[in-house]
């Protein structure tokens, strides 16, 4: 089987499952018990904390630990527009750019049967939320502005420290969906000027159904999930201590192996480009401003529902676009908000890399799409 979809999620690394183990075993306490073993179950969590810390380049009592992404997503923009509305009653407009995760855009409308508003924004056609769109927009009643680092489908980089700045003249919180980002960014949580950012384990070679949250210091959220003093009282609920070990382990070999794993993906995805390009192919991930992981290519008059049947027939994994909504076979809220040509539109194929892909699997895909793309067109 080839994989073309790390976008989707990784497989987790044989040493991650070597530190998770004896926390299901000998090691399965609870880290909120106060004898020994609950104790060094605590002590493992924080150490896995400092990992995640350090990768993000944030302080290790800034992180909370969730269940993956889309909690961290919904802790952010719930927890911290209620936390700005209560401090200041005129904060009730929440702000997203178009392209955003379905975790942050459900969240924001969620918010609108709060009594906000929450507004879409719009972007260009790379998918860039440009400054001065969002400095139309921000202003002294808005809550919060959330936008993604790396766009999930096409890869798009967004100017996060310039719109976090803009954000802040105006008073507002600003977030970031940094999912995508971690595995090919050298994020500094502290230096960004954000203030929530959101990431997940399984998109780094870590377990699923572990994320986490950095909130800067000083900033207030409003816990979703009530119950204990667990994470300093930001959410209550036992911790999932082996996928938390896992998540430590993950973050502590991507940052050896990022280097390495970013000018990998770089080289299979200008590969993968070079082989596919032409009149018929546009690229919908601009190269001036796309993270390496990720390649979106739309192919004129191709069904890419079809594509991925046949390919999926050879073995081959690849996506239309974010796994969460692959039920649906229309084009993507991302395709449609960059604009493209309704002959392309249909044709949509998100190809993403990562460390288990080599030269040989690149030509392989490339030679069955481009069979494919004729047999599908005749």
């Amino acid at each position: 089987m080839l994989y073309f979809d790390y976008a989707a999620t990784t497989p987790v690394d044989a040493q991650v499952i070597d530190a998770m183990a004896p926390y299901f075993t000998e090691s399965f306490y609870n880290a909120s018990a106060l004898y020994q073993g609950g104790r060094k179950a605590r002590q493992a969590v924080q150490k896995a904390r400092s990992q995640v810390a350090q990768l993000l380049g944030a302080k290790p009592e800034e992180l909370l630990f969730t269940s993956g992404g889309t909690e961290a997503d919904n802790t952010a923009i719930i927890g911290g527009a209620l936390a700005a509305r209560a401090k200041d009653p005129r904060r009730r407009r929440v702000l997203f750019s178009a392209v955003e995760h379905h975790a942050v855009g459900e969240s924001c409308r969620f918010l609108e049967t709060l009594d906000f508003e929450a507004v879409e924004l719009p972007v260009d056609s790379r998918g860039r939320l440009l400054p001065e769109t969002l400095a139309q927009q921000v202003g002294e009643d808005t809550a919060l502005v959330s936008v993604m680092w790396v766009n999930n489908e096409i890869g798009t980089i967004q100017e996060i420290p310039r719109l976090a700045e803009i954000a802040h003249r105006a008073g507002a919180l600003f977030h970031t969906d940094a999912v995508q980002a971690v595995g090919t960014q050298p994020l500094c949580f502290q230096d960004s000027g954000v203030d929530l950012m959101s990431v997940s384990a399984h998109k780094i070679y870590g377990p699923k159904g572990c994320g986490a949250l950095a909130v800067r210091t000083g900033i207030e959220i409003t816990p979703l999930l009530r119950g204990g003093q667990q994470e300093s009282g930001r959410r209550g609920g036992t911790e999932n201590v082996p996928a938390i070990i896992g998540f430590g382990k993950a973050a502590q070999l991507l940052l050896e192996r990022r280097e390495e794993d970013v000018q990998r993906m770089q080289e299979r995805k200008m590969r993968v480009l070079s082989a596919l390009c032409g009149e018929d192919v546009l690229c919908n991930s601009p190269l001036d401003c796309t993270a390496p992981s990720i390649l979106n290519l739309a192919f004129r008059d191709v069904e890419a529902e079809g594509m991925l049947f046949c390919l999926d027939r050879e073995g081959i994994c690849l996506s239309m676009g974010a796994a969460c909504n692959s039920k649906s076979v229309e084009p993507s809220h991302v395709i449609r908000a960059i604009g493209l040509p309704p002959a392309y539109e249909r044709g949509c194929l998100r190809i993403s890399f990562g460390r288990g892909q080599s030269e040989e699997d690149c030509d392989l895909l490339t030679e069955k799409i481009l069979r494919f793309c004729a047999i599908l067109r005749r």
